[in-house]
């Protein structure tokens, strides 16, 4: 287990040692909210041509919602440690526009009635209706 540890940490040294700058400590953090939103939202990354989810359908149980609101709390974690000072204007209302939207939906999952929508109107004339039009 200690060789294992050891090698890990190896590994990761020169990544560690190596500072990001603002702009790629946020495309980072994009980078990986878009890859845990699409294996979240299965159906929605087969309506957008990713092919990764085509055998999974969204798992609609309030386990899986709580887990949801804990990852989007740890994406404004990490979206609130990147320095804004760093940013380029582009930057900054990507990095606003994301933090809104999950503080949105981490604010919306207090409301029990919010939590226990099923229906799927709003995704199948919000949502797809808008990824054929591209």
């Amino acid at each position: 287990m200690r060789k294992i540890i050891s090698l890990m940490l190896a590994v990761a040294a020169p990544a560690l040692a190596q500072a990001q700058t603002p702009h790629d400590q946020l495309i980072q953090v994009i980078d990986d909210h878009w890859a845990w939103y699409l294996s979240v939202h299965p159906v929605e990354a087969t309506a957008r041509g990713v092919r990764d989810y085509d055998d999974q359908i969204s798992d609609l149980s309030l386990g899986a919602r709580d887990a949801q609101i804990k990852a989007e709390q740890g994406f404004v974690t990490r979206l609130d440690a990147v320095p804004e000072a760093g940013l380029d204007a582009a930057d900054k209302v990507n990095r606003a526009v994301l933090l809104w939207m999950l503080r949105d939906d981490i604010a919306s999952d207090k409301h029990q009635a919010e939590r226990l929508m099923l229906f799927t109107t709003y995704y199948i004339y919000g949502r797809l209706s808008l990824c054929k039009r591209h």
